[in-house]
């Protein structure tokens, strides 16, 4: 069967892959096969440039880019036979996220509890986040050192009956006599000391 070579879109005329998976370049007017690196995930990546800009790209989302349109919903690769290095496109198919991780429940490559239940975490890992999130006792404690509004509303009354500056509310008439006489006060020295400066 003869391999079939696309662009790949947004590289045309620099890149082209393959149906089997396989990415060259055509850059400085050479075309080349490119060797794609292996993740520690298991998934082959590849690095294209294109006008200085570097962008490192998963050889499987490239196959499916070039020969296959994605449909809404369905952004996800999904490889038929569960090998990761298998990007040719017979092996290949869109899938929804949900599609792929059941799927992959199917064939054994992926246990919910290990993610979803905590599984991947040590237990040193599992204390800190448990110290992390506060018990009922510290919440409580917590409440009574942040009072309520209400609570915040009856201690910003005076012994007088009016609201006390200190929450932003009403000044006492001797309060603004006080600060208006502190304001011109101000005022005052320092337009003095700026007819001294000359």
């Amino acid at each position: 069967m003869e391999e079939i070579w696309k662009d790949i879109p947004g590289y045309v005329g620099h890149y082209q892959v393959s149906d089997m998976g396989r990415v060259k370049s055509f850059k400085l007017g050479l075309e080349r096969i490119l060797k794609p690196y292996l993740k520690p995930d298991g998934y082959l990546s590849i690095e294209l440039s294109l006008n200085n800009n570097r962008k490192r790209w998963l050889v499987h989302r490239l196959v499916l880019l070039s020969f296959v349109d994605a449909k809404e919903g369905k952004e996800d690769v999904n490889h038929k036979d569960f090998n990761k290095a298998n990007n040719r496109l017979e092996n290949l198919e869109w899938m929804s996220p949900k599609e792929n991780t059941h799927h992959a429940m199917e064939g054994g490559v992926f246990t919910p509890s290990k993610y979803f239940l905590g599984g991947h975490h040590s237990e040193e890992t599992k204390r800190k986040m448990r110290e992390r999130h506060p018990s009922e006792e510290t919440k409580r404690k917590m409440r009574e050192r942040h009072p309520s509004e209400e609570t915040k509303r009856k201690m910003s009354i005076s012994h007088k009956g009016e609201l006390n500056h200190m929450y932003g509310k009403l000044h006492t008439e001797e309060s603004k006599k006080k600060m208006s006489i502190a304001i011109k006060l101000a005022l005052k020295k320092k337009k003095e000391n700026n007819l001294k400066s000359y």
